[in-house]
């Protein structure tokens, strides 16, 4: 996780209809995969060769959480709305 592993991400990928049932829908299963560079070819074939479809939608890097225009936060700001949104809402 960014918030957890203190590593940003980008999002530059298109995720497919609409970003609110992209990122919080309760659709098919889908699974986020990190690799290094040189492994991405070999996640692809490994998908690929199990039937399950394989979209690189960004990269892992960095202090920020930003997908596409939609999002872009430090990962100290994606935390405390993380662990505090709830609290903030009714305060």
């Amino acid at each position: 996780s960014a918030i957890g592993g203190g590593i940003g991400v980008q999002v530059v990928g298109d995720l497919g209809g609409r970003l609110d049932a992209a990122l919080f829908g309760e659709a098919g299963g889908r699974a986020v995969v990190s690799a290094a560079p040189g492994a991405v070819g070999d996640v692809r074939t490994v998908a690929e060769r199990r039937g399950v479809v394989c979209v690189e939608v960004g990269a892992v890097g960095g202090e920020r959480l930003v997908i596409g225009d939609a999002i872009n936060l430090s990962l100290a700001e994606a935390a405390s709305a993380w662990q505090n949104g709830l609290l903030n809402l009714f305060n």
